[in-house]
């Protein structure tokens, strides 16, 4: 799978690291924000620093109980990822900014969200499923887009009742 490649491996960790690197940064405003001093927040951050190490250890674990559950797995967590993260940016980034947003904003943000799909719904992934045609995970993936955004609505009803 990735392994065949280490090239691909690496330019996922840089992309982690990049990644984890701005949300903690985000974090560590937050609680500057709310407050909170450097020696009370730097245990914060630094468990939060810890997530994504210890879950990539624990899939690699999973990993190497065997490749049809490797296989299974592989859309589900997809899935889960993106619903996350579309969930939190939707309930919590966007309606901070709500007030400011146009409805341009808005189209542009779907746009965004629907471009990869359009992009790689017959795109061959060679690190994915057995070589198959079309990557079953993308449209997972797009799927918890719609689940996360019929979460976020439900969430600001709920909230606004």
């Amino acid at each position: 799978m990735l392994d065949q490649n280490p090239r691909v491996l690496w330019v996922i960790l840089a992309a982690i690291v990049l990644h984890k690197t701005a949300a903690a940064f985000g974090l560590g405003a937050y609680f500057k924000k709310v407050g909170l001093n450097v020696k009370k927040s730097t245990p914060y951050i630094a468990l939060f620093s810890c997530t994504t190490p210890i879950a990539t250890f624990l899939m690699a674990m999973i990993c190497l109980v065997g490749t049809k559950l490797n296989h299974a797995l592989l859309p589900v967590a997809f899935a889960f990822s993106a619903g996350t993260f579309l969930y939190v940016s939707l309930t919590h980034i966007v309606p901070e900014i709500g007030s400011n947003l146009k409805a341009w904003h808005l189209l542009a943000m779907l746009a965004g969200l629907l471009f990869p799909y359009f992009c790689f719904i017959e795109a061959e992934f060679p690190f994915c499923f057995e070589q198959t045609r079309s990557c079953g995970g993308a449209q997972t993936v797009y799927l918890s887009i719609y689940l996360s955004i019929c979460k976020c609505h439900h969430s600001r009803v709920f909230l606004e009742t």
